[in-house]
């Protein structure tokens, strides 16, 4: 009898130790200013040292969306450096925005600063020179 007793005492303490557990806290934080879904309008790199800007056609679709809840979607092959990130946050400190793309709990995030005016999103990836891409608000 006492075995029984002490094996449920054993099996309850478990269970309840387990389900008190907080949950993790979620990787995304969404934000209103970003919120929704972005077609890339033009783009600026690098060729050797000769700055290339590109204005992207309508179609095929490139685009980036962001969710209230934090998430983002990467569409096309001019965005695929994005399609890796799943969550994102936008942090602001000195006056400069910061897009934090985050990829999942083991491989950590990257960060690139962003400006945006009006319906249009200007991300300022790091590179050599004067790179960024243009986004216009999708409606």
């Amino acid at each position: 009898m006492a075995k029984r007793l002490i094996g449920g005492l054993v099996a309850l303490g478990t269970l309840l130790a387990l389900s008190c557990q907080p949950d993790e806290p979620s990787l995304g934080v969404g934000d209103p200013r970003v919120a929704g879904t972005w077609q890339l309008h033009e783009r600026s790199t690098y060729v050797d040292t000769t700055q290339v800007v590109e204005q992207v056609p309508v179609t095929p679709l490139q685009t980036l969306r962001f969710t209230d809840d934090g998430q983002i979607a990467a569409e096309g092959e001019k965005l695929v450096y994005y399609r890796s990130a799943s969550y994102y946050r936008l942090d602001s400190a000195a006056g400069t925005l910061r897009l934090t793309f985050v990829l999942d709990r083991l491989n950590g995030d990257y960060q690139q600063s962003l400006l945006i005016a009006n319906d249009t999103m200007t991300l300022l990836p790091p590179c050599e020179g004067t790179c960024y891409l243009k986004l216009v608000r999708r409606r």
